[in-house]
């Protein structure tokens, strides 16, 4: 007798399967990847200042920017001259910049503008961790107490 209803057992089987309500399980949540709040942004240094001095501000007329790209490269203006290097990210802000190199340029004004730039590169491969802060400030840190803070630059949209 089963032999000769194989759809009607097929059929019971699916009602009774259909009842069954699947378990809900929340969708996957992904995590932030790394330096998603870093990458792709055009920085201006606004200030450098070790542990308890006051902040020393970035010459006025001159700019110092920084570009993190998604291919682990990093570049910008340090004032004088334009410089490149590469990064690498670790878990909870860890950043570190391979020495950068730069163009030779000589800039005569204005005045200390080449002591800031070297200052300035110098600090890069000390750099051990980074933040963006509710200010969506860009703070490096570096080993030896100095901290670099950046502004994000406005984006220029298209006309």
């Amino acid at each position: 007798q089963r032999s000769q209803h194989p759809r009607r057992s097929a059929l019971l089987n699916l009602r009774i399967h259909s009842r069954v309500k699947p378990a809900i399980t929340p969708a996957p949540t992904e995590a932030p990847s790394l330096g998603e709040d870093l990458i792709g942004r055009t920085w201006s240094l606004v200030s450098r200042a070790q542990a308890e001095m006051a902040p020393i501000a970035t010459l006025p007329g001159t700019e110092i920017t920084m570009l993190f790209a998604a291919d682990g490269a990093y570049s910008g203006s340090a004032g004088c001259n334009v410089y490149q290097g590469t990064y690498t990210l670790a878990a909870e802000g860890g950043l570190v910049l391979d020495p950068p190199i730069a163009t030779k340029q000589l800039c005569e004004t204005p005045e200390g503008v080449m002591e800031q730039e070297a200052a300035y590169l110098g600090l890069l491969p000390a750099v051990i961790r980074y933040e963006v802060d509710d200010a969506d400030q860009l703070i490096l840190y570096a080993s030896d107490q100095w901290q670099l803070v950046y502004q994000q630059l406005a984006a220029v949209l298209p006309q």
